[in-house]
């Protein structure tokens, strides 16, 4: 990309136009981008299909002809540079790729405005601090988004805990949220981790912070519910750790597909995931897709269809002013001028 190329993108990128501000929007908080490097990357490392979906390119018209489907307003469209980034993939320049790959979801987000962008990183790569400062700052994206697992990142290392650390000291210090994928590759991973967790929280106390799949990697399993349960415990014996700063996101909670490491849960273990989603609040728990493993409309069916949620309560969870997430409890609120109703009938 030559230097007039890059100036004029980064010149479109701080023009272009913000996620519009009204609130109480259908938004879907958990959707994939691939850029056509990932994709490429993906096929050559597992093949042709991954969970029973073809690998291709997912750009910003891909996820906006989904919310269509559903009838959705907006999503928040994250960057696949945690992926091309891990050590499976065989980088041999992550901080190049991160760079790439965050470059690509600022232009899809800049042609397409009803999406959110989310930068990611891998906290373990050289200088990911500073692809932080460089997503804001260069390409305008307004979130996070870490995956631990495939990061490889374990907060029981002390080398991990303190790369990711300045990576969310970075994220603090910017003002912008963190979506985070928490559950990693530790086969022991549970209520220890919680407290990590918490602890971790607890030193950047203006961190926002939207714990993906309820805490796990979706499916409902003894792991998942006992990190829930510690989270939640920690929160509910010291207010001090701000609340109002952690939201819980649904995405492949109630999944069936057959993906491997994934516990499709009964209907006993999805109504504890019901009754610890009710007891922390329903106003810091969203709807999302996890787009690419299902579609933003697939997802909401078969979770309206599983999980016991009330009418009143479905309404509650995708529609949302993701203003005060975005912002912080200040920010305006940030959702999308309403175009459809989500649900026939509503």
């Amino acid at each position: 990309m030559s230097l007039k190329v890059r100036s004029l993108f980064a010149a479109l990128v701080l023009l272009s136009v913000p996620f519009p501000s009204e609130a109480r929007e259908a938004v879907d908080r958990h959707m994939h981008l691939l850029s056509p490097m990932a994709a490429h990357r993906l096929r050559r490392l597992v093949g042709p299909e991954l969970y029973g979906w073809t690998i291709e390119t997912s750009s910003g018209a891909t996820l906006v002809s989904l919310l269509d489907e559903a009838g959705f307003d907006g999503a928040f469209a994250l960057s696949d540079a945690y992926l091309v980034t891990m050590a499976e993939m065989g980088s041999s320049d992550p901080r190049f790729d991160t760079r790439r790959s965050n470059a690509y979801a600022a232009l899809q987000v800049l042609i397409h405005p009803r999406l959110v962008g989310f930068a990611s990183v891998n906290p373990l790569i050289e200088g990911a601090p500073e692809a932080v400062d460089e997503a804001v700052d260069r390409f305008g994206l307004r979130g996070l988004k870490l995956h631990l697992a495939n990061s490889d990142v374990d907060l029981r290392r002390d080398g991990d805990r303190k790369a990711l650390d300045a990576v969310l000291e970075r994220a603090e210090a910017r003002g912008i949220p963190v979506l985070l994928h928490f559950r990693n590759r530790n086969p022991r991973f549970g209520a220890r981790d919680g407290e990590l967790f918490v602890d971790l929280l607890a030193e950047h106390g203006e961190l926002r912070v939207q714990l993906a799949h309820l805490g796990g990697w979706g499916g409902w399993d003894e792991a998942t519910e006992a990190l829930l349960e510690t989270i939640l415990s920690r929160f509910e014996a010291d207010p001090s750790l701000g609340r109002h700063r952690l939201w819980l996101d649904l995405a492949g909670v109630a999944c069936e597909r057959p993906i491997p490491g994934l516990s499709v849960a009964d209907g006993a273990g999805l109504a504890r995931a019901v009754a610890m989603a009710r007891r922390w609040g329903l106003d810091r728990v969203a709807f999302g897709s996890d787009w690419w493993v299902e579609t933003t409309g697939e997802a909401l069916d078969e979770a309206r269809r599983r999980l016991p949620f009330t009418e009143d309560e479905w309404r509650t969870l995708v529609h949302r002013d993701v203003g005060d997430f975005l912002e912080g409890p200040r920010g305006e609120a940030s959702g999308l001028r309403a175009s459809s109703s989500y649900l026939t009938g509503y």
